[in-house]
């Protein structure tokens, strides 16, 4: 009697069973989809978000050959992209796999939206060949200021999940040995059956607990993984912004270097201009001391040839008056030259006064030259220190994002 009886709990055992694993299939199945469905929009997110870092510099410096490297790698990456283009905020097309396109102006897909203020979105859509494809945006942003797009499409059919086919033959395997071992259990004994169930309740409890606390670890890990990954995303964002700041900090720089360049020039052209005029100056008062002298010599022979004059006889005299007329005219004229010769003299302290003036400001201006030279050097330096930065931030986000895409999968199949 008690083995009839093992024997009809073991056939009610594998029916509930079989109920169970039917009811999983089509349970895990939906829930597989949803899964892969939510995979393929968040690696759509990424790739276009990539792809939108990228274009940044190259979009802002209307660089299309730049572009198209940027699509031909986006292709080599990642083989199942249908299309991508790269366009501005004048629906221009700078780059696209397909290269007549190029130049072409962008016709959206009918039944799509536009992007709008939004930094990402996805959309489904039936493509040219009926195909379900996700259509993915992603804004180009510098400073906050969206100066273009980057359009991309994923076949649906990636979001269609694998079917575990072993999971319900493992659980029928399970049900026919529990089946096998019930009713030899039923042979040897009740008592034993039941300790053993027991047992194997409470190590199943057991394991069943130790796989939540996993999950939960796993799910922890993942929320610091996307925490890492937005403070990368801000702090590279944050870096960006500086590095445009510093490259307008640098032109600016550069035209005030110009501008002082452009003074020193006419600094020393106006220095060669005074030191010609000094040249003249000093050889007109060169000219004007040796006519002084010549005055001076003929001064002392009038001077001599009147005291000549007055130590003659008086009926010898004759014409002293017309000599000393002559005389006076004479010193008249020696006292207007040495007067010339003292107001050259005093221009020509001024000149030199000008130039020793002029000389200081052009010592002024290569110091502030030099100054600027060096801040400019402190500048590049930076910027190569933001550009390696950059780098860095970039290939931990490429880093980070398959650990991230790990997790996700490792947590859907627990959840499963």
């Amino acid at each position: 009697m008690k083995k009839i009886i093992v024997i009809i709990a073991s056939i009610g055992i594998l029916a509930a069973l079989a109920a169970i694993v039917i009811q999983q299939q089509v349970t895990g199945k939906r829930e597989r989809r949803e899964s892969a469905k939510n995979m393929l929009y968040s690696r759509a997110e990424i790739i276009s978000k990539s792809l939108a870092r990228s274009s940044i510099d190259l979009l802002g410096d209307e660089d299309d050959v730049g572009l198209a490297d940027v699509v031909a790698k986006a292709k080599v990456d990642y083989p199942d992209i249908q299309y991508c283009r790269i366009i501005d905020n004048d629906n221009k097309i700078w780059a696209s796999a397909k290269e007549d396109e190029v130049g072409a102006e962008y016709n959206a897909p009918k039944g799509l939206t536009s992007l709008g203020k939004s930094q990402f979105s996805a959309q489904e859509y039936a493509g040219a060949d009926k195909k379900a494809l996700v259509h993915a945006i992603a804004a180009i942003t510098v400073g906050g200021q969206k100066i273009g797009e980057v359009h991309l499409a994923l076949p649906m059919a990636a979001a269609k999940g694998e079917k575990p086919a072993g999971l319900p033959v493992l659980w029928l395997l399970i049900a026919g040995v529990s089946v096998i071992g019930l009713a030899v259990l039923g042979f040897t004994g009740c008592d034993q059956d039941l300790e053993k169930i027991q047992n194997d309740i409470k190590q199943k409890r057991k394991i069943e607990t130790q796989l939540n606390e996993t999950v939960k670890s796993l799910r922890k890990e993942e929320e610091y993984f996307r925490k890492k990954t937005t403070d990368l995303k801000e702090e590279e964002k944050k870096k960006a912004e500086a590095l445009i700041e510093v490259k307008r900090q640098i032109a600016g720089l550069t035209r005030e270097i110009e501008q002082n360049q452009a003074v020193n020039i006419e600094a020393k052209a106006l220095l060669e201009k005074y030191k010609t005029e000094i040249g003249q100056l000093k050889y007109a008062v060169q000219s004007h001391q040796a006519q002084a002298g010549q005055l001076d010599e003929k001064i002392k022979k009038q001077e001599e040839s009147e005291r000549l004059f007055r130590e003659r006889p008086k009926g010898i005299a004759k014409g002293e008056e017309t000599v000393e007329v002559w005389l006076n005219r004479a010193k008249e004229q020696t006292l207007a030259l040495e007067q010339g010769i003292a107001e050259k003299q005093g221009e020509l302290e001024r000149l030199k006064s000008v130039c020793l003036s002029q000389e200081q400001q052009i010592k002024a201006y290569r110091s502030q030259l030099e100054e600027l030279s060096a801040a400019k050097s402190a500048l590049e330096n930076e910027i190569r220190d933001c550009s390696q930065k950059h780098k860095y931030l970039v290939e931990q986000i490429e880093h980070l994002t398959p650990i991230a895409r790990v997790l996700k999968t490792k947590i859907s199949k627990k959840t499963t």
